[in-house]
């Protein structure tokens, strides 16, 4: 993964000097706040906890900003700092005032004169709210649990100094600063700040929870992407159906699709009325050739059916850990075409005849504007 990441970020910064643009473009190296993390105690310099948890070795993540003659090479900002501060940062550095922008307020804190030097290392004073879902179980618990979306804990908040974390039973404290490892819980030594940011905490997670989680509305029809890949990933699905991988996350699909009336659909967003062209991606063996398949938006739909084979076996991602974790590969084949209208529509795709009794594989439904 190294040589890969070193290998593509060369190809990168290559093309910015062949197109003489890397002094007028910001690239930002960073991960997704913990989540792939290590999976074991290597490579994590010593932080407690791993991919999963709340603590400092399951959340710490590299950042890196290059702009070539405006953040200095060496400079190391030490200030506690999160994704969320990359919007308001972004902004700042692209000269946009944010005030001027219609948009909801904002929880991040702009990072532009730290990396530009223009402002003093003092921290900011600031506090980082963490919480995990699906994987942990909670301690305490005899069965393994997978904690929901109700459930305020596992969960923790950071500030420069301090990191109080819950892990189902009671609130731990650490120094930071002191004990960057995370060796010693001092929370009976400083009941007053555990308590404080365990409040803050709660106060979080009920303000958190005030908006629901919705999946976002996806557009189709750009006129500068006319092809959109509504992945499976981000679909509603009948009951019945399941991912393959369990979770539902970028590589996996669905599954157990094999009854008359199954649907599984999308909330899209039409940008441009126009003719639209349909292909599924998918897999399935010969007992379901020929399966009727409707696909319905904006009030009109289209009867297609499946003409190809394709049965690969799903393989095991490498992984140091044995998990249910496989990827396959998947065959792209048209279904048909009709015309839609711009604006907002359920997108749906239903299995109206199947053929066999085993099962088509999903990955995804295209929709690409041909006109």
């Amino acid at each position: 993964m190294v040589q890969n990441i070193d290998e593509n970020l060369g190809r990168v910064f290559k093309l910015l000097d062949d197109l003489q643009i890397a002094d007028d473009t910001i690239v930002i190296y960073m991960s997704d706040n913990g989540a792939e993390g290590p999976q074991g105690s290597r490579f994590n310099a010593g932080m407690r906890g791993m991919k999963g948890s709340v603590h400092e070795g399951g959340m710490r993540v590299p950042c890196f900003v290059r702009w070539p003659g405006k953040v200095a090479a060496d400079r190391n900002v030490k200030q506690l700092a999160a994704h969320l501060d990359m919007l308001p940062t972004i902004a700042e550095l692209c000269g946009l005032d944010l005030k001027t922008v219609k948009t909801k307020p904002l929880d991040g804190h702009s990072l532009a004169p730290l990396l530009l030097g223009q402002q003093e290392d003092r921290p900011i004073d600031r506090k980082v709210y963490s919480r995990a879902i699906r994987w942990w179980a909670l301690k305490g618990v005899k069965e393994p649990v997978v904690a929901s979306i109700d459930m305020p804990y596992p969960g923790a908040v950071r500030t420069q100094r301090w990191r109080a974390v819950n892990e189902g039973e009671q609130w731990q404290l650490f120094d930071m600063q002191a004990d960057p490892d995370q060796k010693k819980d001092v929370a009976s030594l400083h009941p007053k700040v555990a308590g404080e940011l365990a409040q803050a905490y709660d106060d979080w997670f009920v303000d958190a929870r005030k908006v629901p989680i919705v999946r976002p509305v996806i557009d189709v029809g750009h006129v500068q992407w006319p092809e959109t890949k509504l992945t499976v990933a981000e679909a509603y699905k009948s009951e019945g159906l399941r991912w393959y991988n369990k979770w539902g996350f970028a590589h996996d699909w669905i599954t157990d699709w094999k009854e008359a009336g199954q649907k599984i659909w999308w909330q899209t967003r039409v940008v441009t009325d126009g003719r639209y062209r349909v292909s599924l991606r998918y897999a399935c063996d010969d007992s379901m050739v020929g399966s009727q398949l409707k696909v319905s938006a904006g009030g009109v739909s289209l009867l297609g059916a499946i003409k190809t084979a394709h049965t690969p076996n799903p393989v095991q991602r490498p992984t140091r850990i044995k998990k249910r974790r496989f990827v396959q590969t998947f065959v792209v084949e048209e279904l048909g075409e009709f015309d839609l209208k711009a604006g907002e529509t359920k997108t749906m795709i239903e299995l109206v005849k199947p053929t066999g009794k085993t099962t088509i594989d999903l990955h995804s439904l295209i929709l690409k504007k041909i006109n």
